[in-house]
Parts: structure tokens; sequence; C-alpha cells
């Protein structure tokens, strides 16, 4: 074959390919590395030549005539790969809108967009308890404090919880110590005389009357928690003698300072009674003392006192003129 068909054969397959720069940089490159090749040149059939060995003519135009096929088998692979080359992926080209998102990307870049799901949730409602809440947008829920406690607040020693506020803040009030309010209550009985030398009869522990006329006097023992505060004394007398009256009768609280003489009166009820006979227990009452207990200084007393018409005399264990005793109420 005429060497220049043989090179215009070789590059008319590639002329499409070699008008671009970096083609063909690679595809001369390849060429030359492709001519080099021995495994090439065998693959093709060309026959190799020694050194001084006589050349035929049919020798040559055998190696002529590989040498052209291989050219245009290569020039079709070539061409084949740089079809392939040309087809990879051009610049990616993002363009999906608000709430979609990628699903696919095409050979020239563009990008295939899906629209998202959107969930199912339309309306955000307060419940009982809360407030807010809405249909739209960003939503809050708050604590209904109207229908739900804050966390309340406490009150000191002695005090108690009046009134709590929707805030969780209270109001106190002084209990008058841990116990609360109470009563404490001295039989008749319980009274031993006073200081005076009148003679007394106790009846099944329950009331006592005096044996004679004019005053009487009977002191008790009188045990309250510590810290209360003392609201009331009242003290109860009956009356229903035909002839001789309770002329007074009084109720006292007296308190003594611990390992001293000291003693003073801190409540006195009034000496009202019903004249003439009655059989209504009656009594006498002090409702403004207002005093507080404490046991590590003082000790606390009842005593009463009555004042009977001249000429009384008890008879036997059934007097119509009785005292039934003390109650005392603290807070």
């Amino acid at each position: 074959m005429n060497p220049l068909a043989l090179l215009d054969k070789m590059v008319s397959p590639l002329a499409t390919l070699l008008e671009k720069p970096l083609m063909k940089k690679t595809l001369l490159l390849f060429f030359v590395m492709t001519l080099l090749s021995s495994a090439w040149a065998s693959h093709v059939g060309i026959i190799p030549f020694n050194t001084g060995e006589t050349l035929s003519s049919s020798d040559l135009n055998e190696n002529f005539n590989g040498l052209a096929a291989g050219v245009h088998d290569n020039a079709i692979d070539i061409s084949t790969n740089a079809t392939a080359i040309a087809g990879k992926q051009d610049p990616l080209n993002i363009t999906c809108d608000a709430q979609t998102a990628i699903q696919t990307f095409s050979s020239d870049g563009t990008s295939t967009c899906v629209t998202l799901p959107v969930g199912d949730i339309t309306d955000v409602n307060a419940g009982t308890g809360l407030t807010g809440g809405g249909a739209s947008g960003e939503v809050t829920l708050n604590a209904d404090t109207a229908y739900m406690q804050r966390r309340v607040g406490s009150c000191g020693v002695g005090e108690a919880i009046r009134t709590i506020s929707a805030t969780g803040a209270v109001t106190c009030e002084t209990t008058g110590g841990a116990t609360g309010a109470g009563y404490v209550t001295v039989a008749g009985a319980a009274f031993v005389e006073g200081w005076k030398h009148d003679s007394w009869f106790r009846y099944a522990f329950v009331y006592s009357f005096p044996m004679i006329a004019s005053y009487s006097y009977g002191v008790a023992n009188l045990q309250l928690p510590d810290n209360v505060i003392i609201s009331e004394l009242r003290c109860y007398y009956y009356d229903n003698h035909s002839t001789y009256d309770i002329i007074s009768g009084k109720g006292f609280i007296y308190r003594g300072t611990h390992g001293t003489t000291s003693m003073s009166q801190i409540a006195a009820t009034n000496a009202a009674f019903t004249s003439g006979a009655s059989s209504v227990v009656e009594n006498v009452v002090d409702s403004s003392i207002g005093a507080t207990v404490d046991n590590s200084l003082y000790t606390y007393s009842l005593v009463f006192e009555t004042n009977i018409t001249t000429g009384y005399t008890a008879t036997g264990s059934s007097s119509n003129i009785r005292f039934y005793g003390c109650r005392v109420y603290y807070t």
C-alpha cells in the first residue's frame, strides 16, 4: 500500500476528535504508545525482522497491510472511547423550588425535582389546663394558671396557709402553736381548798360544793400545750337553792415564774349570776386573754371563787349549790 494512503487511512477516522485540543493530545499519545507496543504488533500480524535479515517484498507488503488494519481497528476503538468520554456528566444544575427535593440528574446536569410530602397535622389545639395553639406558623402552648396551680410557697413556724393565689403565693396566719386550737377542761372535783379554812365536798369527781357560807376558793393545776394562745376561760356553776344564792362566782388563771415566788393573774371571768333558784348550769367567762403559753418559764393554775348568802349550810351529797369546774380554750 502507498505510505501516504496508509497515513491518510490512519488519520481520517480521527479527524473529528482531533479538533478538540485535549482529545488530540490524548489520541496522539495513545497512537504512539500503540505503535511501540510489541503486543499490538503481534496482534495485527506484523512479522518481526532480525538484524542482517534479507527482506522480501511479500513480507513488507504483509507488514504494511497488518499496520493498516491495526490502525483502522484502533481508530474505531479510540473513536468509541472518545464517544464514551464525551458522554460523561456535565456540571450539575440544581434548580429545585422550596418544599421540593432532587430526585434524579440527567447527563447534561439538569435535575428532576419531586414535591416533598406534607404531614397530616393541620392544627395544634390547647387542651384542658393549656392556652395558646394555632392553625399555622410557629405555635406555643402554655400552662393555664387559672386551671393549674404553680409551685406553692410556705409559711413559717407557728403559721398555717390560709389562702393560695394563682401564682402559688401563700397568705399565712398564726396558728398559736403546732397543736392548733383545742380545749382543756378541769372538773370541779379536781380543785382543792384554797387559802381559807372552808370545807369542800367533792362528788363523783365531777363537781364540788362548799359546806358553809361566805367566800370559798379552790385551786387546780392547769396543763396547756407550749406556744398556744389562751383565748378564753369559762367556769360553770349551779344554783338551784330555794333560799340561798351564789352572790358572785369567778374564775382566774394565774401564771407563776419557775423558781420564784412571782405570781401574776392573766385571766379573770365576770361574776354575773341569775338571782333565785335555777335548774340551768350557768357560766362566767373571760374571752379577751390573748396570753401565749411558755412552759419553759411559767407554771399555770386555775382558781375559782364563790360568795354564798350568809346562813348557807350544805347537807348531804346533793347540794343545790355546785361548782362544775372550768374550761380553757386555746388557739
